[in-house]
Parts: C-alpha cells; structure tokens; sequence
C-alpha cells in the first residue's frame, strides 16, 4: 500500500469490517482550499486502494455456525454482514447501526422483535431473504452441528430445548413472516438481544451451498458465497487470504478499499520484520524493544491501547504436582 505514514498499533489489531469505510493510500497534494479561511484541504487518494494485513494463524473454518477463533473471524468479519453491524460514530464509539436488516422494532413486553430487510444481495447476486437467517440460525442450534457458540441464541424461545435435542427446529422463536420480514420470540426480555444481531451466529446461511459442499462448506474460498463488503479471491492456507471488494453488497458505494491481503504469519520476529520493513500496514507490537525501534523510524504512527481482553491459566489437579492443592 502507498501510504505516507504506517501504524503500529500496540496489542491486538483486528481487521474489521470498518476498512469497508476508510480508504488506504497516499494522500497526495493536499493544498489549503481556496477562499476558506477554516484552511481546509483537499485530499486526493491514489486510485488503487489497497491494505496489507496481520493475520496471526490459519483459521480453522469459516462456517458461521462453526467458527470459534479469533483469525476465522477476522475473516469473516469482512465478507459476511448479518441484521446489523458496528460502525464508530463522529465521537469515537462504537455503534450497532443497519446491516442487512434495515430497521427493526421490538414489542412493548420485549419478547418480539421484528426484522424488516433491504434488498441486499450476495455475491453470486441471489437474494438475501429473511428464509436464510431462519436456516443459518436453526443450523447453528441443531445439536448435530455441535456448533459452540450456540449457546449465544438461547434468549431465543425454545433455543436451549432445540439445541439439547428436546424440541423440533420448527418450535424456535424465529420465523419468516415474508421473504423481507424476520421475526423473534425471546423466551423473556434480552437486554443485550441487539447486540447479538451483528455476531456470526446471526448470519444468513446459503442450504444450497451448504448441502452442495458438505463437511467441505467453509474450508476453502469456493465453497462460499458473501453477504459482507468483501468476497475472498485467494485462500492460500497457512500463507494468505486475499480479499477484494464486492460489487454487490448493498452499501458498495461506500467501500473505499478495493482490496485487503490477510497474511498469515506465526513466528512473532517475522511480523515484525514485514510490518517495519513495509510489507505489512499495520500490526500489533507489544515488546519495548520493538516499539523503541518503530518509534525511532519516524514513519509509523504508534497508537497505545488495551485490547480487553483477560488473561488466566489453569491447572490440571490430575498431575502429581497439584493432587494436593
């Protein structure tokens, strides 16, 4: 990627669906603007936008109702899009804002909650309908899936019966009332029921792509088709994903980026030599010395932070060392 300066991001840097947003490049001639005295400026991206990515291992699938690492859901982050999805707003925050579903109202007693979808389409150009969130959710619950977030859909009514094999898919909360219209019962109010509704659990799924690939489906870039801003070009395993923009996601227009290389690299030395070497344009540095020497370049913009996560370890009582604890 051209760019005049590069980050460095202190801990975790993820890839998310936000690059669909922000162009990458070179600003180039950035002249005052004439007769305005606020000295505003015109900036000028170069035509090609593209980013060069950190993904630190493989993913293990891309299966919605299957995926638990943190690298298939980068991934996904980018190439699928649910009921809705997180923007950050002119403060700073982070907002649940319309994804697929274009609005959406919940009844006074908070057990019913109505989805009402655009025309949004995914990238073989088929419709997405409110069908294929009732299959792809009603998956994720089947205990056969044995999918471990499924546990994330139990506000849903008859949720955790379905998922312990005690009750038909047909007896969940979720329905389509039409092909736009998609709604759920919650067996008793859900504070955080929205913020449920932008996580891969919540994805439309494809039955037809699914029974065509089988145990396959997730495993390899044309096993899938997407809902989000991006489709992947390339899965090269343990080497790249290669992600492009997709021309028929429904907010298109506003996607700046044009393409994304998600390299996979493990070894923590050789990030750090492909981010300070320019091969990467951003990354997560977490060592002084590292950080010492970023700084020292003058070329990178290093951004501190907390990443929010928690750290913990336990111990096995079955060894000889801890019996006794």
């Amino acid at each position: 990627m051209k760019s005049k300066r590069l980050l460095a991001a202190l801990l975790t840097v993820s890839l998310t669906a936000s690059i669909a947003l922000v162009g990458c490049g070179k600003k180039e001639d950035e002249k005052p603007a004439e007769g305005n005295n606020n000295e505003t400026s015109e900036v000028k991206m170069d035509k090609e936008q593209y980013l060069n990515v950190l993904l630190q291992a493989e993913p293990k699938t891309l299966d919605p109702s299957k995926s638990t690492d943190m690298y298939s859901s980068q991934v996904l982050t980018n190439v699928m899009e649910s009921l809705t999805r997180v923007q950050t707003n002119e403060e700073g925050k982070d907002v649940i804002t319309p994804g697929i579903a274009e609005k959406w109202e919940t009844s006074e007693d908070g057990l019913t909650w109505t989805f009402h979808l655009r025309d949004a389409k995914w990238s073989d150009g088929q419709s997405v309908t409110a069908e294929q969130f009732v299959y792809g959710i009603t998956r994720t619950l089947n205990p056969e899936t044995a999918s471990d977030y499924a546990f994330l859909l139990y506000p849903i009514k008859n949720a955790v019966a379905y998922n312990s094999d005690k009750a038909k898919a047909e007896d969940v909360g979720i329905k389509a009332v039409d092909e736009k219209t998609l709604e759920f019962t919650l067996e008793r109010p859900c504070s955080y029921f929205l913020d449920l509704t932008y996580f891969k659990v919540m994805e439309p799924q494809r039955k037809d792509i699914i029974e065509k690939h089988g145990d396959k489906y997730g495993t390899e870039a044309d096993t899938m088709v997407f809902t989000g801003p991006f489709t992947i070009k390339e899965w090269v395993h343990n080497n790249k994903v290669e992600l492009v923009k997709n021309p028929e996601y429904w907010d298109a227009e506003n996607v700046k980026l044009e393409k994304a290389t998600m390299k996979i690299i493990k070894e923590v030395t050789s990030r750090m030599n492909e981010l300070y070497n320019g091969s990467l344009d951003l990354g997560a540095v977490t060592k002084p010395e590292w950080i010492e020497k970023f700084d020292k370049t003058e070329k990178f913009d290093v951004k501190k932070g907390y990443d929010g996560s928690a750290t913990y370890m336990f111990f096995n009582q079955d060894t000889k060392y801890f019996k006794k604890c």
